[in-house]
């Protein structure tokens, strides 16, 4: 009988009623339940001895920013349909259980470890395309701030030669050789804005509306031209006028500055 009244005790001790958000306990005695008087500082004592659980806490990110999806290529990519395509991410900071990456286009895959990973392949189909990567922990079911990859894809890439001469004054002559109906001939391999004159040899070549150019000489500098001053150019460096001579084994310029030729080797 002892026995059983010691757990009765110890049972009715263990119930917790709620009133007006206040503990109280109780114990059986003399046939009868009896209220338990406790110090006034019992109910934060006991909150402080008692783990909080918060749903919370279970969803927040990785570390927050110290914990996160990156790349030392930029997340913003333009690349033309049926282009070999590479990119490279890792995870900084904690390691996640898993990485997570959606919406990827059709034509490219991923390849996945603990705290990298890669997307490659080339797409067929044009247009803007964004792909979302984040880490994962399933333990604390916790993610990394989501990092955002933009393709852009266009079904051919400008080519320099385009922006710089309009179709009307620019013909092919094949094996990468163009001639323009004012400039003459020249080589270019269309990936950049250098091109190969038969009369200056290797130039830069830059202009905004293909109206005015701009040519960088490494011997001469900056030159100014234009279809109705060729072959007068405008020299930056000199402060002024430079003739192109007609066709000769040199590049021949009459300089105004001073008077008197320049020639340099092509």
């Amino acid at each position: 009988m002892q026995l059983i009244k010691n757990f009765r005790m110890v049972w009715a001790c263990s119930l917790i009623f709620a009133s007006n958000l206040k503990l109280q306990f109780f114990k059986f005695a003399q046939g009868a339940f009896q209220a338990i008087r406790l110090p006034t500082d019992f109910s934060s004592s006991f909150q402080i001895v008692t783990p909080l659980v918060s749903t919370t806490f279970l969803t927040h990110a990785m570390s927050g920013a110290t914990t996160e999806v990156r790349s030392t290529q930029k997340n913003s990519m333009e690349i033309e349909v049926g282009e070999d395509f590479n990119y490279n991410f890792y995870i900084q900071g904690k390691s996640p259980t898993s990485i997570e990456v959606s919406q990827l286009p059709a034509g490219l895959s991923k390849t996945l470890s603990t705290r990298s990973g890669s997307i490659t392949g080339s797409i067929e189909q044009p247009g803007d395309y964004l792909i979302s990567i984040y880490g994962y922990n399933s333990i604390w079911n916790a993610y990394t701030p989501t990092f955002e990859l933009s393709i852009s894809v266009t079904s051919t890439k400008a080519d320099p030669l385009t922006s710089l001469f309009p179709n009307d004054q620019l013909t092919s002559l094949g094996s990468s050789w163009y001639s323009s109906s004012w400039l003459g001939e020249f080589y270019s391999n269309n990936q950049n804005n250098w091109i190969y004159h038969k009369r200056l040899g290797w130039v830069y070549l830059y202009s905004e509306e293909g109206k005015d150019y701009w040519v960088f000489d490494e011997n001469l500098g900056w030159l100014f031209v234009n279809a109705s001053i060729y072959p007068f150019f405008y020299s930056f460096e000199k402060s002024n006028w430079l003739y192109l001579f007609p066709e000769t084994t040199d590049k021949h310029f009459w300089d105004y500055s001073s008077n008197s030729s320049l020639e340099h080797s092509l």
